[in-house]
């Protein structure tokens, strides 16, 4: 679902409401058999939506200052590093090679030659 809203979304900061039927569509569209009426039902829900953002936000660190907040196996992801997201994550996930494969590796193998070796100083 995230691929779908990224790629159908305006990016940066906006005031005014996104267009339901994008999260609807994309839900729809999503591998993992998004419910949209459950999603939006909780959303629309102005006090289950403040409690959630309350809960979670006492759960957040103190340092913790700025979103997009990304770690790969504890060690923090830095802003002009999440452009290379994917890369990060595979490096992390082949680690010294004995991932569980699934095609995964595969993939990962196949990104990781696309990119240069600036990004193994990250791990």
């Amino acid at each position: 679902m995230m691929q779908c809203l990224y790629q159908n979304l305006p990016m940066g900061y906006s005031d005014h409401l996104m267009p339901a039927n994008v999260f609807e569509e994309c839900a729809a569209a999503s591998s993992h058999s998004l419910d949209f009426e459950t999603i939006a039902s909780c959303h629309d829900d102005t006090i289950k939506s403040w409690l959630l953002q309350v809960y979670h936000s006492d759960q957040t660190p103190g340092e913790h200052t700025f979103i997009p907040w990304v770690e790969v196996n504890g060690k923090r992801v830095v802003n002009y590093e999440l452009g290379i997201l994917d890369v990060i994550v595979c490096k992390a996930f082949i680690g010294d090679g004995d991932g569980d494969g699934n095609g995964v590796i595969d993939v990962c193998s196949d990104l990781l030659g696309e990119q240069e070796d600036g990004v193994a100083s990250i791990f």
